[in-house]
């Protein structure tokens, strides 16, 4: 039926008992949020229906009825769609969980949230909340709560952020691009402000006369940063997000497009670029500051990627390794001629195993003393290779 057919006005009053949960449901309800939906019953009460099928089993809907369970609510607004067969109503029940999924427009959340109080939903909005949103004396409704752990938790959500929504940069990214700006923009001399360390307030620092700030600040409130900057004439260099970075104050600052990825110290990985207010040109892409910061983050990643490379002998079998499919060809292991390696010599000696295990193909009538067992001998490498071959050349024929 079309949707222009269905009046989604005609809801009907039913007992929240009738009502049956879907058992397989994918959608999880955490607690968090079944108390935030029954404060929104509280306030606004229904605000749309829940949808139901021909035997009354919910399509849409089954996080605003528990909420309404748990307030002791008896009845629900019902929409009951028994014109759909049961292929469709699977489809709706899963679109509307999916399609609900979309991100924000971080800038035009803080500024639409500014003024109300939130205080009684316990939400992160990822943006800087006005301080005065809620009566600090009246915050939790009574002085006891204040000193429960829950409180505490939810106050941690108002805060101010810290630094790059908690990632902080390394020390030798940060000089490189000092470093750069220094030489590019004729610093030397002018004050260096870095106002965005933990339980710092960029609002109350400190700004000496002719200071630029060079920091790498929050990215969910740095349109706000960048602006408290411009209408104050304080020179600036940002860390910024690579993909939004046009957007960032509407594009009234200037940008440094880089596209490099840096790995910061909580081991985030990054697309950084960069906003300023120097220099003369509104948009530069300049490799060397892009070289600078990338022999910095190389520096750092170098470590965790000299990881040691394992190369395994041709009797040994992995599931990555062995991509014989797509090429068309057949190999088939009886169980009797299978031997699981776990590790080869050389991975024990560092206490290191094979990824996933692997196998050794043993030829029929071979035993598993003379066959490599971990390392791999030439005798049992040799009768892995001809019992490999065996397989690749037909596609019928069984190792």
């Amino acid at each position: 039926m079309k949707p222009d057919n269905i009046d989604m006005k005609n809801w009907q009053w039913l007992p929240i008992a009738e009502l049956i949960p879907y058992e397989k449901n994918a959608k999880t309800h955490p607690e968090e949020q079944i108390r935030n939906l029954k404060q929104s019953l509280t306030d606004f009460g229904w605000t749309r229906p829940v949808t139901v099928d021909a035997n009354k089993v919910i399509i849409i809907g089954h996080g605003i009825l528990q909420a309404a369970k748990e307030l002791g609510l008896t009845e629900a607004p019902v929409v009951i769609r028994d014109d759909l067969p049961d292929d469709e109503v699977r489809k709706l029940r899963n679109l509307d969980n999916k399609l609900s999924e979309s991100p924000w427009n971080l800038e035009l959340l803080q500024e639409d949230l500014q003024g109300l109080d939130l205080s009684d939903y316990q939400l992160d909005w990822c943006v800087k909340l006005e301080a005065d949103t809620a009566d600090p004396s009246h915050f939790w409704g009574d002085t006891e709560a204040q000193d429960t752990e829950e409180s505490k938790a939810f106050e941690e959500k108002f805060l101010p952020k810290k630094t790059t929504d908690d990632c902080y940069t390394p020390p030798n990214v940060y000089e490189a691009v000092l470093s750069w700006a220094s030489e590019r923009y004729g610093l030397k001399g002018r004050p260096i402000v870095r106002p965005f360390f933990p339980g710092g307030d960029y609002v109350q620092a400190e700004y000496p006369e002719d200071c630029v700030v060079l920091d790498n600040p929050p990215f969910s409130i740095l349109s706000e940063i960048v602006r408290f900057y411009m209408e104050r004439g304080i020179d600036f260099f940002l860390f910024a997000p690579r993909l939004s970075l046009f957007s960032v104050a509407s594009g009234t600052a200037k940008y440094l497009p880089i596209e490099c990825s840096v790995t910061y110290e909580n081991g985030a990985r990054v697309a950084t670029s960069f906003v300023t207010s120097l220099g003369e040109y509104k948009i530069e892409v300049n490799p060397d500051l892009y070289a600078a910061v990338q022999a910095a983050d190389d520096e750092n990643t170098k470590a965790e990627n000299e990881l040691p490379n394992y190369e395994y002998p041709v009797c040994v079998i992995t599931a990555p390794t062995i991509r014989l499919a797509r090429y068309g060809l057949c190999l088939r292991i009886r169980p009797g001629d299978a031997l699981f390696v776990r590790a080869l010599d050389e991975q024990r000696k560092e206490d290191k195993a094979i990824f996933g295990g692997g196998v050794h193909p043993l030829r029929e009538g071979s035993s598993r003393e003379g066959s490599s067992r971990e390392g791999g001998s030439r005798e049992g490498g040799s009768q892995a290779v001809a019992a490999l071959g065996t397989g690749v050349r037909s596609a019928e024929g069984a190792v």
